[in-house]
């Protein structure tokens, strides 16, 4: 069984009378919880190493490319972040829908966030269309759904705008 320290922070697995310490994790995935702590602490830039060493030791530890992705995302760098979630994505098995959708919010918001309002929009369609089956993902999808009216809205008020580029004062006489 494979246990995540973001849960056991978060009291998931929290079980009186039973100690954690003892549990030798495979050395990708105690690299993969030393950056899930960074990340919790909200020290997210000293995430990337540990994520990045991960990857090297396992280049299919999911957890470690969407974890990445996070990091990347935070710090600006959109595609990367996308990348290493769409790369979590195909990792995570074709049963482990709710892991699959979180990644797939990620390139949305990590597309979102580029600036590009149609390369978004197309981003949360995908994810809206693959989570919508999902009750679990109806809030999230309830979200999705305002962040595509706003980037489709946006997408459509696009210039150019006919009257011009330039921003102008009325003139007042005095």
């Amino acid at each position: 069984m494979r246990f995540s320290l973001a849960l056991m922070v978060a009291g998931v697995l929290a079980v009186p009378g039973v100690a954690f310490a003892n549990v030798i994790l495979p050395p990708a995935e105690a690299k993969v919880n030393k950056a899930t702590a960074l990340i919790v602490q909200g020290r997210v830039s000293e995430a990337e190493a540990p994520l990045r060493a991960a990857i090297a030791k396992d280049p299919n530890e999911a957890e470690a490319h969407y974890n990445l992705g996070v990091v990347l995302r935070e710090s600006g760098r959109f595609d990367e972040a996308s990348g290493e979630y769409r790369a979590a994505m195909n990792l995570f098995s074709s049963g482990d829908e709710p892991n699959q959708a979180k990644c797939l919010y990620g390139i949305a918001l990590a597309q979102e966030a580029t600036g590009d309002p149609a390369v978004a929009a197309g981003a949360w369609h995908e994810y809206i269309r693959f989570a919508q089956r999902f009750e679990s993902e109806q809030t999230s999808v309830d979200i999705a759904k305002n962040h595509l009216d706003g980037e489709l809205r946006a997408a459509n008020l696009k210039g150019p705008f006919p009257f011009g580029s330039t921003a102008t004062r009325p003139q007042h006489d005095q």
